[in-house]
């Protein structure tokens, strides 16, 4: 494979890592804030959470504008991921419990990265036949 090409499966290989990280902590934020019932805990430990999805959130985000990939099946899960954290937030900060809105947005979330997970490895097995 040519240094181009290796250099494109690695970055779309992190970036396809980023996604998952920052679906496993917007999962466990959701899982903390509905089913956890440590008041005293509850609130710091979705708040970690939810600052390691911002964290891949962000350099995902940093990614994809460096190598324009603006307007993207790549950018769907970005929208959803500052959905669902406006949700989070309006929950952890706010104290405001719209739980049919978060788990809409939730729900939006998963589908998003469901479409931009798909989108990457499709590119991947092309650029690295099994």
């Amino acid at each position: 494979m040519r240094k181009e090409g290796r250099k494109l499966v690695d970055d779309l290989t992190l970036l396809l890592e980023l996604y998952q990280d920052m679906y496993a902590n917007v999962c466990n934020t959701y899982d903390i804030l509905i089913n956890f019932s440590d008041n005293e805990l509850q609130y710091p430990l979705a708040a970690s959470y939810l600052s390691l999805a911002h964290n891949s959130y962000t350099h995902a985000h940093i990614y994809i504008s460096t190598h324009d990939l603006r307007d993207s099946d790549f950018e769907k899960i970005l929208v959803a991921y500052k959905n669902v954290k406006v949700s989070f937030d309006e929950l952890m900060v706010h104290r405001n419990m719209n739980v049919y809105r978060l788990s809409n947005r939730y729900n939006e979330f998963k589908n998003a990265y469901l479409l931009s997970k798909r989108s990457l490895e499709s590119i991947l097995e092309v650029r690295v036949p099994q």
